[in-house]
């Protein structure tokens, strides 16, 4: 039986505390011993200082051990955009990230052929961290 893929999105001004102490509590429930595998994917063209951020406030919002961040390979959805060549985009991410014991960087994306889908990468790090529960990190 399969775990299923968790989602968190960063948080909002309208984000309340009691919700998110629900949420901690459900994403907690039967977890004991996991990994808890923040995922955050992203063209990171460049990578910044709020996608930093929001991948912090999440991980101490949601007790995450660690965060992955994903910089896509060829992203479907800006086909009509001008966007770095791949392996930069991942380059800059592992600086970007390199300062945070709590963050990595995979290359699970960049080296996929073809358009980058989520939830290909979901599956491909579903399979590679089976001892993980994923939280899947939006809105950066």
């Amino acid at each position: 039986m399969s775990t299923p893929i968790r989602t968190a999105n960063t948080p909002t001004s309208t984000t309340t505390a009691k919700a998110t102490d629900i949420s901690r509590i459900l994403h907690r429930e039967g977890a004991q011993g996991r990994l808890r595998l923040g995922v955050m994917g992203g063209t990171f063209d460049p990578i910044h200082h709020g996608h930093l951020v929001a991948a912090s406030e999440v991980a101490a919002k949601f007790d995450l051990d660690e965060v992955v961040f994903v910089p896509t390979g060829q992203p479907w959805q800006k086909t009509h955009k001008q966007v770095s060549e791949a392996e930069h985009r991942y380059l800059m991410t592992v600086i970007a990230t390199a300062s945070n014991p709590r963050f990595t960087v995979s290359r699970v994306d960049v080296d996929r052929p073809g358009p980058t889908y989520t939830i290909d990468t979901l599956r491909d790090l579903r399979t590679q961290r089976p001892d993980a529960d994923l939280f899947f990190i939006t809105g950066a």
